[in-house]
């Protein structure tokens, strides 16, 4: 059995004043809901640092199909994979609202490393975090019910994205059921039930202005570990 823990994977982003080394060298750039950052397919020769605003990373399929790898908030760093490697980008980066971000040159970026060390260790720091994530989502795969792969998606949504109420912690990502099916690798219907088992319990509630409330961390820690007796 999987131990209980209040937020299983570390969160993809990093604060802004760790990246305020770079920031003065990066170009900033402004983008409105459902508009791209970069697509599937596209040859870059630089990635993005995301400072307002949230993203849906994205693999089209045939016939305008897609599959939700993640969505990611303030302090993400984007489309670095493709920047470094030199290959077109294996996924679309759309923008879920208003985005600011700032895009910065691989020539830069390595200009960067070499001057000042903390800036190579906070790209690695980055990409680790992304490292550990996709990590994460593989053995809730492999290994999670449905049920505790939608809980810890939970809670790494409400660890990133989830702001204090005195009603409990909101997250404010207007998120649908298919899109969460999306991401965890289940069916609508598995991760309906879910979701209705855990207002059920009383672990999550609908927030009037649009996403969930977390009510119960604990609860979902348990949800999350797969728990058979929960």
């Amino acid at each position: 059995m999987r131990q209980p823990v209040p937020y299983p994977l570390p969160p993809t982003a990093l604060e802004e004043d760790q990246w305020s080394l770079l920031l003065p060298y990066g170009t900033p750039r402004r983008l409105g809901r459902g508009q791209a950052l970069y697509r599937q397919g596209d040859v870059a020769d630089g990635c993005w640092y995301l400072r307002q605003g949230r993203v849906k990373a994205v693999i089209l399929g045939a016939g305008g199909t897609e599959k939700i790898l993640e969505v990611m908030g303030p302090g993400a760093l984007l489309g670095e994979a493709a920047a470094f490697d030199g290959k077109p980008h294996y996924s679309t980066c759309i923008a879920l609202g208003p985005v600011e971000a700032y895009y910065f040159t691989v020539d830069v970026l390595v200009e960067r490393m070499q001057a000042d060390e903390r800036v190579a260790r906070l790209l690695l720091r980055a990409l680790a975090r992304k490292q550990r994530v996709l990590a994460g989502q593989v053995e809730d795969m492999a290994f999670c019910s449905v049920r505790g792969r939608v809980a810890r998606l939970l809670q790494r949504l409400f660890q990133e994205h989830g702001t204090p109420t005195d009603r409990g912690l909101a997250c404010p990502l207007r998120i649908t059921h298919a899109q969460i099916a999306s991401i965890v690798g289940g069916s609508r219907v598995a991760v309906t039930r879910a979701l209705n088992q855990f207002r059920r319990e009383g672990i999550i509630t609908g927030n009037p202005d649009g996403g969930w409330i977390l009510r119960d961390p604990h609860l979902l820690a348990a949800a999350a570990a797969d728990d058979p007796t929960w």
